[in-house]
């Protein structure tokens, strides 16, 4: 299944310091950078800048840094019209027209814009976000560097020469659960300390997962104040499929506080909101039993992450992520392979350890120390055999909390039921009168 947790391999933000050649200030702006696949581009006799609140860049630099000769980006007098013109890839725009033409393979298709191109100094301004993604690259913003961010990611991707061959073999561990059915039984412990008080809950669950789907029952009990707020135990089922997005709960404490509310009553979530219910799984992997190599897997997080992080460069993240899991990355000690990484924007530092035997993986260990702010985080997680652990420690402002948990995995027949029952009532999260629209 399509893991759920966060606290496994820490892929946050590793600042990169971006720094760009500086340039001249346009009308009301200051001096914008632009980084094309990660590297600085030099400006000469024109620089990028911002008008009317959007960036523009100088047509002819920027697309010759694109790999368009200079003989074929042209402009023509008497139509006002700028355009490259590559062997399979033309792209034009009009001098004070929003639109963007762009003939691909033969193909024609104009895209409207917010912003005209226009003249100035004897050079052709175009809004970068159109122009560069015409070209089919990505195309994001710093807004702390005042850096335009111009991605060919294929590109990226295609000139990196790190292997994964480690990887590989832990995915090839991540396998085995996405080719069979399992039954997870487990049990946790949570301590919150504050001021003198404490509480704390213990409990029990059972999931079942097959492929992409899941379910999931567990059973709380609370001590101190929140145990007097509670009407006893408190129940949990989460049931989903992270292939489809459907994600589902429901609770007797939940439904007791909704008015007429019913034991039955489904409520449709996030997987944001479903992440922060359930118990961790392994370590991200497959979306699939299908064999994927490190090289794949790798590829296709720096495309995913590139989409989700706008203000950094994908090469940036490539680097990032080939730092932790490329094979250069990795130290044999003994029959394991064991990375550590430094991530200073979150004051954290990363250890990864794959056990091994006759070859493969067989366990992993994840510890992520983060020490910032004044606070303190350790999250620590480990799969032996068919036994998983979490170990998560925080202290912040005079609050601590604690929380352990198991899971023993076990090939199971049974399979999950992923959605709630047929004709059960199911309200979405944020329709109930107690969390608000």
């Amino acid at each position: 299944m399509k893991k759920l947790s966060r606290a496994l391999i820490c892929m946050a933000a590793l600042a990169l310091a971006l720094c760009g050649t500086a340039a001249a200030a346009g009308p009301g702006a200051g001096d914008v950078s632009v980084l094309l696949n990660g590297r600085p581009l030099t400006f000469t006799d024109a620089a990028p800048k911002i008008v009317g609140g959007r960036t523009y860049i100088p047509f002819r630099a920027v697309f010759t840094a694109l790999g368009f000769a200079d003989e074929d980006i042209t402009y023509q007098a008497d139509t006002r019209t700028v355009r490259a013109a590559g062997e399979d890839l033309e792209i034009s725009m009009t001098i004070g027209e929003n639109r963007v033409t762009v003939v691909r393979d033969g193909r024609t298709t104009v895209q409207d814009t917010d912003a005209p191109a226009f003249l100035e100094g004897g050079r052709t301004y175009v809004p970068a976000r159109f122009a560069a993604e015409a070209a089919g690259c990505r195309v994001g913003w710093d807004g702390d560097t005042r850096t335009v961010i111009i991605d060919d990611v294929e590109a990226i991707l295609a000139g990196d020469t790190e292997t994964y061959e480690v990887l590989s073999k832990y995915l090839d561990f991540e396998r085995q659960f996405q080719e069979q059915s399992y039954q997870i039984t487990g049990n946790y412990t949570q301590t919150v300390a504050a001021g003198g008080e404490e509480i704390s809950q213990t409990g029990e669950y059972v999931m079942h997962t097959a492929g992409t789907a899941f379910d999931y029952t567990s059973t709380v009990r609370y001590t101190g104040q929140l145990a007097d707020a509670l009407p006893g135990d408190v129940d949990l089922e989460l049931r989903g499929d992270s292939g489809t997005g459907e994600f589902y709960f429901r609770s007797n404490a939940l439904t007791a506080l909704q008015e007429g509310g019913e034991r039955e009553v489904w409520y449709q979530v996030s997987l944001e909101q479903a992440a922060g219910l359930m118990p961790p799984d392994r370590m991200p992997g497959l979306q699939s039993g299908k064999p994927v190599t490190g090289k794949d897997y790798m590829e296709a997080a720096v495309r995913q992450q590139a989409q989700a992080d706008m203000t950094r460069s994908a090469a940036a993240i490539l680097e990032q992520y080939s730092a932790m899991l490329g094979d250069s990355a990795f130290v044999r000690q003994g029959n394991s392979y064991v990375s550590s990484a430094d991530l200073p924007e979150r004051g954290a530092r990363v250890t990864i350890t794959f056990t091994t035997s006759n070859g493969k993986v067989n366990g992993y260990a994840v510890t992520n120390a983060a020490h910032a702010d004044g606070a303190e985080r350790t999250v620590e997680q480990s799969m032996r055999g068919d036994v998983l652990r979490l170990r998560i420690a925080s202290a912040e402002d005079g609050v601590s909390q604690t929380m352990e948990m198991t899971g023993t995995y076990a090939p199971s027949s049974e399979k999950p039921n992923s959605r709630p029952e047929a004709g059960a009532a199911v309200m979405p999260l944020g329709s109930w009168t107690g969390l608000g629209a």
